[in-house]
């Protein structure tokens, strides 16, 4: 989605969304929350797509 998983193996994507999902729920509640109220502001689109490069850019380095 918008070139952020570019960087993740076609096989290896269900690994990263299993591991995008611990992520989330271990250390980004706070932003799963403000997902969960169903408003995608500028903001928290900016946040989560933040989230998401962190997340593949420690997934594809380890």
């Amino acid at each position: 989605v918008n070139g952020l998983l570019d960087r993740v193996p076609v096989e290896q994507i269900g690994a990263w969304e299993k591991s995008f999902k611990e992520h989330l729920t271990s250390s980004q509640q706070s932003l799963l929350a403000e997902v969960g109220k169903g408003q995608m502001t500028k903001e928290l689109e900016a946040d989560l797509k933040k989230v998401v490069q962190e997340h593949v850019s420690s997934y594809v380095s380890a």
